[in-house]
């Protein structure tokens, strides 16, 4: 079965994608943005510096699957360097941000075009099939799988929006933006919809997608993230706390903090570990004295996330919304205890393989951290629950599985 896989701007997970697929012997054609494989890093990461991306070739090189040959990858380099160009020009408010990540996003679907031969599948990223893409792959017969992974804009707006202003900040992600109305329109001009999460499904039919639309798979998680705890003493009575991802107003970095003010007061030894790249910091730091028991540590690359796991004890993600959030699922494979809300997606069964919390809500944060502290057996259970839930049904080998064998029933 040959498939047609579009990545879009960016990386996302669609790499692995093709590669997880690759592995069940699936014929792949990888559409995928500028691979700078004959320029030196030097130059590549100065370009970086211009658009804010500092390690920009470590991380360009990163949408390359290993298992793919150069046959089998097709590069959008142009379309990448427009969109570029328009987001750098909106800084300078010629054009609006929503106008220029739009026009971008359409760039790169009239792209691909000239790669979208005969196949069975047409595998798109959400936003990457409008420019002509979609049409042009129904016309030569594919099936068009809309691979979408985050809230419904409606649901985003809906759990997020009271957060951003309380800090005057302006959400991007709303119903009304150029940009989610084209990835909406993916939605709907694909035949189907893969979502990495049950939350994001219910997001999607809550706002009018038919139920038998839509296709569930989770994502995968690297198997060297497996059981990377194997000891849940607290030392030195002081518990690490870790958070990894983009520390923002979307992710709970209110919440994280107001928590720990309140393990403060309450004479409760942690550290906060924020493993991440800090956003809405400044309007944080305006609104709140940050606690001087939460350490930022900035961007690391993947690999240096296993230490951070394995001396952590407790992981928490107190996100307003999400699609389904990796960085919890790897703290779930390493063995961390998870402390999370519903809409950050992973699945997670209250006290068994994780601790649900409501979002929105410091105190219940704070709570169930002093919980699991006072209850060594529970933070055991819980860690050992998950590693295993993961390890036993969230590799990329399962998810390629799931991907081929969910292709063979709908493929005519």
């Amino acid at each position: 079965m040959k498939i047609i896989i579009s990545q879009g701007q960016g990386k996302l997970h669609i790499n692995e994608t093709a590669s997880a697929l690759k592995n069940e012997n699936a014929t792949i054609l990888y559409i995928t943005g500028w691979l700078p494989k004959k320029l030196p890093s030097t130059l590549v990461n100065g370009i970086g510096r211009l658009i804010g991306r500092k390690e920009l070739y470590r991380l360009l090189m990163l949408r390359q699957p290993l298992n793919l040959s150069d046959s089998e990858i097709a590069t959008c380099s142009l379309a990448e360097f427009w969109y570029w160009f328009l987001v750098l020009l909106s800084k300078t408010k010629i054009i609006t941000y929503d106008n220029a990540i739009t026009k971008g996003w359409l760039y790169w679907g009239a792209a691909t075009k000239k790669y979208l031969g005969e196949a069975a599948i047409f595998h798109v990223r959400s936003g990457a099939g409008q420019g002509g893409a979609i049409k042009k792959a129904k016309k030569n017969g594919m099936l068009i799988i809309a691979d979408y992974s985050m809230a419904h804009p409606i649901a985003i707006e809906k759990y997020l929006k009271p957060e951003y202003d309380k800090f005057n900040r302006r959400l991007m992600i709303t119903p009304d933006t150029k940009f989610c109305s084209v990835i909406i329109k993916d939605c709907y001009d694909a035949d189907y919809i893969l979502a990495n999460s049950d939350f994001v499904k219910e997001t999607l039919v809550e706002n009018g997608f038919a139920r038998e639309k839509i296709k569930v798979i989770y994502l995968g998680v690297r198997k060297d993230f497996f059981y990377i705890k194997d000891n849940w003493e607290i030392k030195d009575k002081t518990t690490r706390l870790l958070f990894t991802g983009v520390f923002s107003l979307l992710k709970g970095a209110r919440i994280m903090i107001e928590a720990i003010r309140l393990l403060n007061k309450r004479n409760c030894a942690v550290i906060l570990d924020i493993v991440g790249r800090p956003e809405d910091f400044e309007a944080l730091a305006r609104a709140y004295s940050i606690p001087s028991n939460i350490n930022f540590h900035g961007s690391v690359i993947q690999d240096d996330l296993k230490s951070f796991l394995s001396d952590s004890d407790l992981y928490i993600f107190p996100t307003f919304v999400e699609g389904c959030a990796r960085s919890a699922m790897e703290a779930m494979a390493a063995g961390l205890p998870v402390i999370t809300t519903h809409n950050c997606g992973v699945p997670i069964v209250h006290n068994e393989t994780g601790i649900i919390i409501p979002i929105n809500n410091p105190e219940a944060l704070a709570n169930e951290v002093q919980r699991l502290i006072s209850n060594k057996a529970l933070r055991e259970s819980v860690g050992k629950n998950a590693a295993s839930l993961v390890a036993n049904n969230y590799t990329w080998s399962d998810y390629g599985k799931q991907l081929m064998e969910f292709y063979k029933e709908i493929v005519p």
